[in-house]
This record gives C-alpha cells, sequence and structure tokens, in this order.
C-alpha cells in the first residue's frame, strides 16, 4: 500500500531547501517507526516522494508527498506518529491510503494558488493598475535551457502560465495568483513577481504562500 499525505510547511522552515525537506521527512519517519518501504541495490533508501517542489523562501499549505509502505498503517495513525516526530514548521494536515497500482499524486495535478505580500507599502489604485498592465500582454522573462552541452538563455512569455492574477486590497496589499502547475510544466512565480516590480519600478520581496495545488479527479 501506499500514503498519500498532503503537508503544510509554515515558519521558518521556508528556509528548508526541498531536497532538505525530503530529507526531513525521511527522518521524522523513521523517528516515528511508520513502516516504510525502501528502495532495492547498493544504497537502499526510502521510498518517499513529493509532488512537486516548492521554492526555498515560500510557505506552503498544501505539499503533497508518496510514501510506499512495507505493512499497512491507517492514515489516521500514520499522520498522529508523523505529527509527533516532525520539527516546528512542518505539519501532516490529512492522509489517504491508496493501492501501489494507484497513479502518482502529481498526475492529478493542473494547477496551484498562491498569496504573495509585499514586503513595502504599496498604494493599491497603483498596484492595481500594474497589475492590470502586467497582464495585458505577454510577459516575457529569460529562461536558462539547454543545448547540446552547455546551457543558453532564451526568451519565452510566462503569460500563458498564469491562469489568474487579482490584487487584494488590505495593509499591506496581498496578490492572488493561480498559475499553471503540471508534470509538463509550471508557472515561474519568482519570474512573474519580477517583471511585477519592473512595472511597479520597485526593488521588494514577496512573501509567498502556496495556498493549494488544484487536483483533478481526486477528491481529499
Amino acid at each position: 500500500m501506499r500514503i498519500v499525505a498532503r503537508l503544510r510547511k509554515t515558519d521558518n522552515a521556508k528556509y528548508i531547501s526541498h531536497l532538505d525537506s525530503l530529507r526531513v521527512l525521511q527522518r521524522s519517519i523513521l523517528r516515528a517507526e511508520i513502516p516504510v518501504a525502501y528502495s532495492q541495490g547498493f544504497s537502499p533508501h526510502p521510498l518517499i516522494s513529493f509532488a512537486t517542489a516548492l521554492a526555498l523562501g515560500y510557505t506552503s499549505d498544501c505539499e503533497w508527498v508518496d510514501i510506499k509502505m512495507k505493512e499497512e498503517i491507517s492514515p489516521d495513525e500514520f499522520i498522529a506518529k508523523l505529527n509527533a516526530n516532525l520539527p516546528a514548521g512542518f505539519e501532516a494536515v490529512s492522509a489517504y491510503a491508496v493501492e501501489d497500482s494507484f497513479p502518482a499524486i502529481s498526475s492529478f495535478m493542473r494547477s496551484a494558488e498562491y498569496e504573495a505580500i509585499p514586503d513595502i507599502h504599496i498604494d493599491f489604485a497603483e498596484f492595481q493598475n500594474a497589475v492590470d498592465t502586467l497582464l495585458s500582454g505577454s510577459i516575457i522573462v529569460t529562461k536558462r535551457k539547454k543545448s547540446g552541452n552547455k546551457k543558453i538563455e532564451v526568451e519565452a512569455d510566462i503569460r500563458p502560465d498564469v491562469y489568474e492574477m487579482k490584487a487584494i486590497q488590505a495593509e499591506p496589499v496581498k496578490l492572488h495568483i493561480v498559475g499553471r502547475l503540471e508534470n509538463t510544466g509550471a508557472l515561474n512565480v519568482d519570474a512573474l513577481l519580477s517583471q511585477l516590480n519592473n512595472v511597479l519600478n520597485i526593488d521588494c520581496a514577496w512573501h509567498v504562500n502556496r495556498k493549494a495545488v488544484n487536483l483533478v479527479d481526486f477528491n481529499e
């Protein structure tokens, strides 16, 4: 069997990289004595994988993880044991028992919702105008692409990856973003916010929280 679980990543855990987050989860599962299965070969490792990576510095309410089990365990027992051993900033929110033949959770992903908050004051009317301006045309960013044995820089339009972007009046202002998140590609939120900074003619950092991953044909 497998356990598919949704985790929350908050506070200072946002400074833990994707690979280190995986190591945190592996160690927590081992401390909890959860019967995880291991790979075969010279260097066995726990069969645990995240559905998608989270950018360094982002918090999240919806990090999906897939864990292969060598023995049966109920979702409630899994959550209780794991939460008792996870460090601060990580929390298991929900879990589901699925068959080994069940598709990878990443195959259900279609989009993700984000909330971004600037670290400086921005006038709402100016903010709203900048969002509208950015959405009105192409959003050209520079990407690094592999060509043969080396990487080259190419320009790409990320506007098709932005499904929704809305300014929210608050103090400070907030930005609601819905963007593509699939196996084949995803919205680069950092690049989008960088372009918004350019339109606003400011240099600010953004606190970004991934609020939801929208799944098709997978019911929580």
